[in-house]
């Protein structure tokens, strides 16, 4: 059975607690805000908020409440079925303003069965003004029988006055050992998790989508081609730019993945050779390769170029000629001092 309470709830212990200090003490505000990046437990903490809500037990636990698990209440909350706890996700790209308004006519009626309704808005930022603002008037005049959990990875984005209008809590990254155990419990292998824990960057939701996705292969293809792009021809460089410039939905992620081979080489050459403190440790003959390649100074300078060429594709530059001049550049002859 999965966990539905805070039990679930690794590596942030503390917003826990403070989440759980809130109920026990009927401190918790009508409206909290999660905030923090993507995959990191922001959802899995709002399930176990509403479950500890609705729980109809509530046990104790290091001195502080948490949901049962097993109560008929715990349990639809764990199966997305309880009618007391709602869930807003944008339709598209936006949270409609038909969506909120229909939330906010739920919102007048006494809850169903549970001691108060629910509701969870799931990437909050993605509400337009006419959204937020019909949103904003139910904040401002809170009944005292819904709570409401907005979660946003992207907190800057929301309107002033809904931000205003929330407990902030805070979801901070994982830490790389958190990571990998809650990869492991996945069913991911040992080896497999200790290189997506690097690539997560402290989400796990970001290291299953990477393994779920078509990146892993590109991304492997990727790396090896930057590691010899200082041997590279200007044809060659043409060349490899036009087929990288097909992948145009995934390019600008890679481009960002790809930043970690700068850094895996700077290592090399910062500990005198050592391997075992590199991210990329399935690619580790393409990181040796650019680390014989190019100096120090030089891998800056390469790694600033890949980022600038991300920066572009994110701005709809034409993905083909941002790849032919990030090649050309890459495939410079290094001028070492005499």
């Amino acid at each position: 059975m999965d966990e539905v309470g805070f039990r679930g709830l690794l590596g942030h212990e503390r917003t826990a607690t403070v989440l759980r200090r809130a109920v026990a003490g009927g401190r918790l505000h009508h409206a909290s805000l999660f905030t923090g990046p993507s995959g990191v437990g922001k959802r899995i903490a709002a399930r176990a908020l509403a479950a500890l809500l609705q729980c109809e037990q509530r046990p104790v636990s290091d001195g502080l409440p948490d949901a049962c698990g097993t109560c008929p209440h715990c349990r639809r909350v764990r199966d997305g079925i309880h009618p007391d706890v709602i869930d807003v996700s944008p339709d598209g790209r936006f949270i409609r303003i038909e969506q909120v308004r229909e939330l906010t006519a739920s919102t007048r009626f006494r809850p169903y069965e549970g001691r108060v309704r629910v509701v969870i808005v799931h990437g909050a930022e993605a509400m337009k003004a006419e959204s937020a603002n019909a949103l904003l008037k139910t904040l401002e005049e809170p009944g005292g029988e819904t709570v409401f959990i907005l979660l946003s990875d992207r907190p800057h984005q929301l309107l002033p006055t809904i931000r205003s209008r929330c407990q902030p809590v805070r979801f901070a990254r994982l830490d790389r050992q958190t990571v990998v155990d809650l990869l492991r419990r996945e069913g991911v292998s040992a080896a497999e998790a200790e290189v997506l824990a690097e690539l997560g960057d402290g989400s796990v939701g970001d290291a299953l989508a990477f393994r779920a996705s078509a990146l892993a292969d590109e991304r492997t293809a990727l790396l090896a081609l930057l590691a010899r792009a200082p041997s590279l021809g200007a044809d060659q460089c043409l060349v490899e730019a036009e087929r990288l410039a097909s992948q145009r939905e995934r390019l600008e992620s890679l481009l960002l993945l790809a930043q970690s081979l700068y850094r895996d080489a700077l290592v090399v050459h910062a500990s005198g050779g050592r391997l075992d403190r590199c991210i990329n440790r399935d690619a580790l003959d393409s990181v040796q390769t650019l680390a014989r390649h190019r100096s120090p100074a030089h891998l800056h300078q390469d790694a600033a170029r890949v980022r600038e060429a991300a920066r572009q594709l994110e701005g709809n530059v034409n993905p083909r000629l941002v790849m032919e001049s990030l090649l050309i550049e890459l495939s410079r002859p290094e001028r070492r001092a005499i």
